[in-house]
């Protein structure tokens, strides 16, 4: 396994300005991993909607047929 870049550098030996360097890259590699983060969550959160939305069509969909089953049976059981 190689040594990462931070591993390599001995912090106490840079100076202020090699030092705010370092955290600038650091803060930018936090903000780019975030931004990622929130398309992946925006992402996710339309699958689930699509996925709540199908789950309640069909559920619909079935109680629609059930009903339709019910009224047929009645029918059914009047005009015997």
């Amino acid at each position: 396994m190689t040594p990462k870049r931070d591993d390599i550098i001995d912090r106490s030996r840079l100076s202020q300005r090699e030092l705010l360097i370092l955290l600038d890259e650091k803060v930018d590699t936090i903000i780019s991993d975030r931004t990622q983060e929130k398309k992946d969550m925006i992402e996710m959160k339309v699958r689930i909607a699509k996925l709540e939305t199908r789950t309640l069509v069909k559920s619909a969909m079935y109680g629609g047929i059930a009903i339709v089953i019910t009224i047929i049976i009645d029918y059914l059981h009047l005009i015997k």
